[in-house]
């Protein structure tokens, strides 16, 4: 959502982002359905499995472009251009178009107008002047919790960051958490897939996919196969 409210939507099976003004009213901001990686106004531009959005301060939305293994930008007038990210499937750090991502499947902002990218098996940063870095994560991928160097994910998807920098990570069957600390630990999820509510040392996620963290801090996940909203409060 923008700072006006309009919603904006990547709709990850016609290739198409849409957006739905406060009155309600859908319109196709960019992409022509056809999975392709045309950069361009509107419906000149193409997309290949959208899989996830967040807008800037300035009204600029930011895609996670899944099949063309980029992150694309949209400006408030519909411009689409690629912003970092090129089509070979890679871990790769570097400015823009010299970057590298592997499946950049979740994407969110901070204040200061960085991005953080749910990649594979690693979480990227890209600065406002496009430049990427590893911030954690190390192959091959799989399950580890400690410092950033050494933590392990298993192709998470949802992605969110407080308000003090503290990043949270929809990791298949577990929440992770990358603090300001600069340490990754376990917050909810026993590893098993499965459903039960409760501490989370007990609880039980069936893919947590999309995620997000409210004004007071607690987390609201779409826990894709329970079909269920889940709630996590500190």
């Amino acid at each position: 959502m923008d700072a006006a409210g309009n919603i904006y939507v990547a709709d990850i099976g016609v290739n198409i982002i849409w957006k739905v003004s406060t009155s309600g009213v859908i319109t196709n901001l960019a992409g022509n359905g056809p999975a392709g990686s045309a950069d361009g106004q509107g419906l000149a531009a193409s997309f290949k499995y959208p899989s996830d959005l967040v807008v800037d301060a300035s009204g600029n939305v930011f895609v996670a472009d899944l099949g063309n293994r980029k992150i694309r930008k949209i400006t408030p007038g519909g411009l689409v251009s690629t912003f970092a990210g090129s089509d070979t499937a890679y871990n790769y750090d570097g400015p823009g178009l010299s970057s590298l991502f592997m499946v950049p499947r979740g994407i969110t902002i901070d204040a200061a107008g960085n991005l953080y990218v749910a990649d594979y098996e690693k979480i990227r940063k890209i600065t406002p002047g496009a430049v990427v870095t590893t911030i954690a994560g190390v192959s091959p991928g799989g399950y580890a919790d400690g410092p950033v160097g050494t933590a392990r994910f298993n192709n998470p998807k949802g992605i969110a960051i407080d308000a003090a920098g503290n990043i949270y990570i929809g990791d298949k069957t577990r929440v992770r958490k990358i603090g300001t600390d600069g340490f990754v630990i376990t917050l909810a999820g026993t590893g098993d897939y499965g459903f039960a509510d409760g501490p989370g040392s007990i609880a039980k996620f069936d893919t947590a996919e999309g995620i997000v963290v409210d004004g007071s801090g607690a987390l609201f996940i779409a826990d894709k196969l329970n079909l269920r909203i889940r709630k996590i409060v500190f």
